[in-house]
């Protein structure tokens, strides 16, 4: 006879602060440590902890905001739920809706990137929920590349487009993001805004609740038959 015990389940703190203050590295000295005395490799290790590539932290050695980290502290943040505003999803689906060259699935949004990118993309982030004037931040990256200083990737963009498959549980990984965020960067802004758009639309509740109807009476008349009966004549007296 073999017995199986149950096993402890031990369920996890959902929370929508963060576990640790910004300053309290004591809390875990190994983590701290190894951050002290070699951060490429205590941030290559956390980027694949948190599933993503292990080298992708490397692009942080080329310009003024880390875009990495950035996009890493972001996808944390929105993964777990952490200083999150409640969402209604109209949309359920782990691809995105429409492609990285969709713009003719939405000629407003389109004409709106083409006509004012920095205006759209700020407009883009407020409605995600975010600072209006973050955006502008990669025209500091666009500033830095014409005058020769060797930026590799906008850290809003990417921040943003991780931001926005983590909040809407969309397949793909940050290797991807950063792709799409540095060479694709007004493609990905439209396509965010569309999925931003699209998933935030406002649904519409129909009562299914049934309704009781009262019952009309049904009368049903019934006429009393007449039965007749007649003489049975037997064969006797036919023949008398």
């Amino acid at each position: 006879m073999v017995v199986t015990q149950p096993r402890p389940f031990s369920a996890g703190t959902m929370s929508q602060e963060w576990s640790s203050g910004i300053c309290d590295c004591c809390e875990d000295l190994p983590q701290c440590c190894l951050a002290f005395w070699c951060l490429p490799c205590f941030s290559c290790k956390t980027s694949r902890e948190a599933g993503d590539c292990l080298c992708l932290p490397l692009l942080d050695a080329y310009g003024l905001i880390p875009p990495v980290a950035l996009a890493i502290r972001v996808s944390v943040r929105t993964r777990y739920g952490i200083e999150q505003p409640p969402t209604v999803i109209a949309v359920h689906s782990n691809q995105w809706s429409t492609s990285i060259c969709g713009c003719f699935d939405d000629l407003q949004v389109c004409c709106f990137a083409y006509w004012c990118f920095p205006c759209f993309a700020c407009s883009t982030t407020s409605e995600f929920g975010e600072c209006f004037c973050l955006p502008l931040l990669d025209v500091l990256w666009t500033t830095l590349q014409m005058v020769g200083v060797p930026t590799c990737t906008p850290p809003v963009a990417m921040a943003m487009r991780v931001a926005v498959r983590n909040r809407y549980g969309i397949q793909g990984d940050m290797m991807g993001d950063c792709v799409y965020a540095t060479f694709c960067n007004v493609c990905s802004w439209c396509q965010m805004a569309r999925e931003i758009k699209r998933r935030s639309q406002t649904l519409t509740v129909i009562n299914a609740q049934p309704t009781m109807m009262a019952a009309q009476p049904i009368i049903l008349a019934t006429q009393q038959g007449v039965v007749m009966s007649q003489p049975i004549i037997s064969s006797a007296s036919r023949i008398m």
